[in-house]
């Protein structure tokens, strides 16, 4: 039996146009994959919006204040590890897809996912440049994780477990407190997952052309900050978005 695919992503009103970008460009090239949507602070008037893109959308809603744009960011980048931690309990025999909210499918997906679907791993990361002095860059803009696997099970737990979403909570880092923001999100998943796990658990790590941040000719652009509002992300995020709903009208 072939595993479903599910992507997983998360949005906040200002993302909201950039993640029917990115329902609106695996609907039109990668079409195997279902979705999982959390809204922050959006009501279902939202989400009828989404489905006029796809009726294969499964909603969760949070509803959370924040003191800063600071703590929202923080936030959001790490509910990726409580989430994928839910759903994955929901669907044991799936394929989870954590891609961020501003991510798009520049392409045919067709050597992602024949890339996915191959039993030769439990979690797949997002590596971004060379490996480097055996130090892997990890990115958290995209994880992928077999559900069939017991040992992908493990790490989802041993994730959230070390990424919470306390906005108000800091760490000791060396003498200085830190909030648990992107750069401790991924420092972790990096050297006290990756470097730990990485001869005990099947891990496989992704780059260009299946994804990047800076080659928008990638199968999936994750464009750093640089690029997310210059015109030609933008043109494309239009340009899915349209063709999708007049397909859709037909």
């Amino acid at each position: 039996m072939d595993k479903e695919i599910y992507i997983i992503s998360v949005a906040t009103k200002e993302y909201f146009k950039m993640l029917k970008g990115l329902i609106s460009s695996s609907v039109l090239k990668f079409p195997q994959a279902k979705f999982f949507i959390t809204l922050v602070n959006m009501d279902k008037r939202y989400s009828h919006e989404l489905l006029k893109i796809s009726k294969d959308i499964e909603f969760n809603y949070d509803d959370v204040f924040f003191k800063s744009k600071e703590h929202q960011f923080i936030y959001c980048t790490n509910r990726r590890a409580t989430l994928l931690k839910r759903f994955a309990s929901k669907k044991r025999n799936s394929i989870l897809i954590w891609l961020d909210a501003d991510s798009i499918f520049t392409k045919d997906a067709s050597d992602f996912y024949n890339e996915i679907i191959k039993d030769d791993y439990c979690v797949c990361f997002f590596q971004k440049g060379r490996l480097k002095k055996g130090i892997r860059r990890i990115m958290g803009g995209l994880i992928v994780v077999d559900t069939s696997k017991k040992d992908s099970l493990s790490f989802l737990k041993l994730y959230a477990k070390n990424v919470p979403i306390d906005l108000h909570k800091k760490i000791i880092i060396g003498k200085k407190k830190h909030n648990r923001n992107l750069r401790l999100n991924q420092r972790w998943l990096r050297r006290k997952f990756v470097v730990k796990y990485e001869d005990k658990m099947k891990m496989k790590f992704l780059s260009y052309p299946y994804i990047s941040t800076s080659e928008k000719d990638s199968i999936i652009w994750s464009p750093d900050v640089e690029n997310k509002y210059k015109d030609d992300y933008q043109e494309l995020v239009e340009q899915d978005i349209k063709t999708v709903i007049l397909k859709n009208k037909k």
